[in-house]
């Protein structure tokens, strides 16, 4: 904040307009580092601006303008902005040679905006000519090797393609230990990544292993409060939780809570994923109103970060049905079903396999209560979702069939 006024009242006012370009340039990383970004954007822009007058369009220094202007706008998620930024960058970064390593530094970022432009195969392709660089310009053994291997391991995974993002993960482990030591925070990152990957292919044994020794490193680098710690705490909760040792999973996923909140504040989406979560593993232990409980503190973040429509917020109306239900208290089940239905279908169509399950579970609710009109109103038109979304042999459609056929069956005799 002191450089901001430094540069505002000093900087701004030196002749040169070069000058006035290069305090504007230290002026939008000061509000960068502030999280201003709309500010830094703004001044970056007015650099950018003077450096091509003074300096010309193919300058070394425009193209790191670019360069920054694309990274905040990356992170604005103006992505289309960004990429018009990086190419930029890149045709000015070309100059020094197509192999440079600057030019790999923004190639990075172009896979990055690809990958959030949910672009993945045409990301994978960006992160392995930016490895194809880095190898040549820095050694098969460099930290930003394995940096980038992890980025493509990552996409893999997005991709489900999960033996190869389990291949680019163990490679950049391999690099990670020789170089910085097996107790390396990044160690301890990329045996998370691999977790998730074993996490993802039902392998649970495997993701314990990885996610426990994540977070014994993570401890040991970072302290018992840091947030990368609340992050494995949750993972091997969550693999605690599937052996039904559901008191050990409270604990683990209540201490991630605790360091949330303790990082974050107490109305950050990820305390509300963290709140969330204990629900589930609350939930599937029997444990109905404590579940309620958390799912209703996550509901009222998601709502007030969200809205009231986000799919997040149908989530937890889905689950407190579920417990509604098995307390019998089939009006509250019903009213909670029904704004998950609403919000389903607002933000997934009206032929997803979200809005047919929540129609199988009213179904049968009303088929309890002998509404059997609209018992089989609910059962037919979850039938017809799953035999277009699945085919005619999947077992839900088979499910839903059995339903519909009791339900007529009892209205024929009626």
């Amino acid at each position: 904040r002191k450089a901001l006024l430094i540069y505002n009242h000093n900087e701004l006012e030196r002749d040169g307009r070069v000058h006035l370009g290069e305090a504007l340039q230290a002026m939008a990383e000061a509000h960068f580092e502030l999280g201003e970004l709309n500010d830094a954007l703004s001044s970056f822009e007015d650099c950018l601006e003077i450096f091509q007058s003074e300096l010309g369009e193919e300058d070394q220094r425009v193209g790191d303008v670019h360069f920054r202007i694309g990274s905040i706008q990356r992170h604005l998620r103006q992505y289309s902005d960004a990429m018009q930024q990086y190419q930029l960058c890149v045709g000015i970064r070309k100059s020094r040679g197509k192999d440079d390593e600057s030019v790999a530094e923004v190639l990075y970022e172009v896979g990055q905006v690809l990958e959030g432009q949910r672009e993945l195969t045409q990301a994978i392709d960006v992160f392995v000519e930016v490895l194809r660089i880095l190898k040549l310009r820095l050694g098969k053994d460099h930290v930003r090797v394995a940096e980038t291997l992890n980025k493509i391991g990552t996409v893999y995974a997005e991709r489900e393609e999960f033996d190869l993002a389990l291949k680019s993960f163990q490679e950049a482990l391999g690099i990670y230990k020789d170089s910085l030591g097996s107790d390396s925070v990044e160690v301890g990152h990329t045996m998370h990544h691999i977790g998730g990957v074993h996490d993802a292919r039902s392998e649970h044994d495997e993701s314990l292993k990885c996610f426990s020794e994540a977070l014994r490193i993570f401890r040991l680098k970072l302290g018992s409060d840091d947030l990368s710690v609340a992050l494995a705490l949750n993972n091997v909760g969550i693999n605690h939780a599937r052996r039904k040792e559901y008191a050990k999973a409270i604990e683990l996923c209540t201490e991630a809570l605790r360091i949330r909140r303790l990082n974050l504040g107490t109305e950050h989406m990820d305390v509300a994923d963290a709140l969330y979560n204990i629900g589930n593993i609350l939930d599937e232990w029997g444990k109905d109103d404590q579940a309620l409980k958390f799912y209703g503190e996550s509901m009222s973040l998601y709502r007030s970060k969200l809205g009231d429509d986000d799919v997040e917020v149908a989530n937890c109306f889905q689950y407190i049905g579920s417990i509604y239900v098995r307390k019998n208290e089939h009006d509250r089940a019903i009213a909670s079903y029904m704004e998950s239905l609403r919000i389903y279908r607002l933000k997934h169509g009206d032929d997803s396999l979200d809005v047919a399950g929540i129609l199988f579970n009213l179904g049968r609710i009303y088929g309890k209560r002998a509404e059997y009109d609209k018992a089989l109103s609910c059962f037919t038109e979850c039938l017809r979702i799953r035999k277009a979304e699945l085919g005619e042999d999947d077992l839900d459609v088979i499910a839903a069939r059995r339903f519909v056929e009791a339900i007529q069956r009892k209205t024929r005799r009626n």
